[in-house]
């Protein structure tokens, strides 16, 4: 994922922040099938990395709509970023 280096930070951290903001920001304009599309054609992760498959809240993990659309389906669970919503495919 390419991202801007103009920040001097490129630690872990850093970059993971800047990728999910950059996912955030290309999926704000897809339409659900499309940001489906984009998210199948993903390999796989090792595992969850904070601020781009979720983020902390009060102690409480928030799952981004990027790791809500790699999953592939809705829970029910009525999460905060789920683009399966009603509201969301609308």
């Amino acid at each position: 994922m390419p991202v801007d280096f103009a920040r001097n930070c490129r630690c872990p951290q850093c970059l993971a922040k800047a990728i999910g903001a950059l996912l955030t920001e290309r999926l704000a304009g897809l339409p659900v099938a499309e940001a489906l599309q984009l998210a199948r054609e993903q390999p796989p992760a090792a595992g969850l990395i904070e601020h781009i498959d979720y983020t902390r809240e009060q102690g409480f993990f928030v799952y981004s709509r990027w790791f809500l659309l790699k999953r592939g389906t809705c829970c029910g669970h009525g999460c905060r970023n789920c683009p399966y919503s009603a509201s969301a495919v609308s």
